[in-house]
């Protein structure tokens, strides 16, 4: 695709069903910022859940598991920026909230 388009960029949506960490590690490990072979252009964006009842198909296992894995996230990207440091995939997923 690069050969054919110059501006390739990923638009990740995410729900309840996501993996944060696993979507972390994948990002942190193919990203050409890091090395990998996807360009550095990424957007995550959670599906919206107004006037939809797709939700209803999500256990309160699964919302809760993803909020646990957010959160925990969450706390990397405050610990990072509470030494002055910063990590691009939190910045995109969490400091943009």
């Amino acid at each position: 695709m690069k050969r054919d388009y110059d501006n390739i960029y990923s638009l990740c949506c995410i729900d309840y069903k996501t993996n944060l960490i696993e979507l972390y590690k994948f990002y942190k490990k193919n990203d050409k910022f890091e090395g990998g072979i996807i360009p550095h252009l990424l957007r995550i964006n959670f599906i919206n859940d107004l006037e939809t009842s797709c939700f209803e198909i999500f256990s309160k296992s699964e919302i809760h598991e993803y909020r646990t894995t957010y959160n925990y996230l969450l706390e990397q990207y405050i610990n990072l920026a509470i030494n002055d440091k910063s990590d691009w995939f939190l910045d995109i997923l969490v400091g943009k909230i």
